[in-house]
């Protein structure tokens, strides 16, 4: 009789504990915006639905989170959202969501926090290999920092960033290295189509919705031949030394050559397909085409919407350059490998980098 009632009592903690915590089959979306009013939108969805809290931490930094004092936020799971404002809106912050003291997840506005400039994001929170996650903060993309605002200048010190990859001449720059705190630019200039030519013939309004796909089918098969390939083959040098870190990729309106370093950056790391095409699709969002498509608007309606469709990031253009690489080398990984000089050994120092197991945490 005592041994049985032992068992059941053992049976009975056994069970109110692991009924306290979501079990490891349990898995979870994130996601977390800005509004124009500063205030953080943070969302998650856990699957299969499980009842107890989650404690939100916040920091300026994704490595460090102070758990040890009070959250910014405790709130029921089931209520999937936690919205606050910002402490300081010319910092960026990170987040640490605990779900219910069993597992860990971290979060941060992919976007909106620098605003003066086309398309600046961070490249963080991508599911990689082996469950892993890409951090945050240690790869941003945008269009040219020549834009930003003074108040946009002082939020991109705040990030700290060590390097600034430059797809663009260094004629072509007109920000100051210095002024944004970075002591090591990386230009790697490269254009592949004439891009005179392209405006001229916009402006005469010869230029049709099939001169913009061959426009953009052009420039992307152009960008992974020849001289091309020693600037991404020379991306993957940078990446692979961690003193470089934080580091922003810069290009013409944050397109062509950022979009197709993105995609080497993260098919290196293991990151899906479907969540490359998020990536290049993303600037849909949050890319400005009221600037271009003003100084266009007397023009013809067939030759705006031929621009907007070079402006506007279709997945299936991103999709065709993957094709004709596999198609060709094999893999992506095969043209990696062959023509961007990624060695295993390299790749290894980059996942070190980059990956974080969020169980650890």
């Amino acid at each position: 009789m005592i041994k049985k009632y032992s068992l059941s009592i053992i049976t009975i903690i056994s069970l109110f504990l692991f009924s306290a915590c979501f079990s490891h089959t349990h898995d979870s979306n994130v996601s977390c915006d800005i509004t124009m009013d500063n205030e953080y939108i943070i969302k998650w969805d856990i699957f299969p639905k499980a009842e107890g809290k989650v404690k939100i931490y916040i920091s300026d930094s994704p490595d460090n989170f102070d758990t040890w004092q009070d959250p910014v936020s405790v709130v029921d799971a089931d209520d999937g959202v936690a919205v606050f404002p910002t402490p300081d809106p010319l910092k960026r912050h990170y987040f640490l969501l605990d779900f219910n003291n069993c597992f860990s997840r971290i979060v941060a506005a992919r976007a909106s926090y620098i605003k003066s400039a086309y398309d600046f994001r961070d490249m963080g929170g991508y599911s990689g290999i082996s469950g892993k996650k890409t951090k945050w903060g240690m790869i941003y993309r945008t269009g040219p920092l020549d834009t930003l605002s003074a108040i946009d200048i002082q939020r991109v010190r705040n990030i700290a960033p060590k390097t600034i990859i430059e797809y663009r001449d260094k004629d072509e720059c007109k920000y100051s290295a210095s002024e944004l705190g970075v002591k090591n630019v990386v230009y790697m200039p490269y254009v592949s189509f004439d891009v005179d030519s392209v405006i001229n013939r916009v402006y005469q309004s010869n230029f049709t919705s099939q001169d913009a796909r061959a426009v953009i089918n052009d420039y992307y098969f152009s960008a992974l031949t020849g001289e091309a390939k020693q600037c991404f083959s020379k991306l993957f040098d940078v990446l692979q030394d961690e003193a470089n870190y934080p580091i922003i990729i810069s290009s013409h309106y944050g397109k062509g050559c950022s979009d197709l370093a993105s995609l080497f950056i993260l098919y290196s790391l293991g990151v899906a397909v479907d969540e490359v095409y998020e990536d290049y699709t993303w600037a849909n969002k949050y890319f400005c085409k009221g600037r271009i498509m003003s100084k266009i608007s007397h023009l013809p309606t067939d030759v705006r919407e031929a621009v907007a469709s070079v402006i506007h990031n279709n997945h299936r253009d991103i999709a065709n350059v993957i094709t004709a690489l596999e198609g060709t080398y094999g893999s992506i990984d095969g043209y990696m490998i062959d023509s961007l000089n990624l060695s295993l050994d390299k790749r290894k120092r980059i996942h070190q980098i980059l990956l974080v197991d969020e169980t650890q945490l």
